[in-house]
C-alpha cells in the first residue's frame, strides 16, 4: 500500500510538471501574430514572442527555412543552482 501511495504522488507531480511547460511556434512564411502560437497556428514575428514571459521548460520552435528579422532578448531570472 505504501508503494502505491508513492506511485500516485509521483504521477501527480509528473502531471504538474508537464502542464507547466508551453510550446510556442513561429513561422515568418505562414504565421500570423493574431494566431495563438500553436503548431497549427504559429506566430509570424519575433515581436509577438517578445510579449510573453517564457517559463522553465517552455520551448520555442522556429520553422526550418524561414527568416526572422528583428531582435530577441532573453532575460534570465531565478537563482543559480548550488
Amino acid at each position: 500500500m505504501h508503494k502505491q501511495i508513492k506511485h500516485q504522488v509521483f504521477v501527480l507531480l509528473l502531471s504538474f510538471s508537464l502542464c507547466a511547460q508551453n510550446q510556442y511556434y513561429l513561422s515568418s512564411s505562414t504565421g500570423n501574430d493574431n494566431n495563438n502560437g500553436s503548431q497549427t497556428q504559429p506566430w509570424k514575428t519575433l515581436s509577438k514572442l517578445s510579449n510573453i514571459t517564457l517559463g522553465p521548460g517552455d520551448t520555442v520552435y522556429f520553422k526550418k527555412g524561414d527568416t526572422f528579422r528583428g531582435i530577441m532578448l532573453l532575460m534570465d531570472q531565478g537563482q543559480k543552482e548550488t
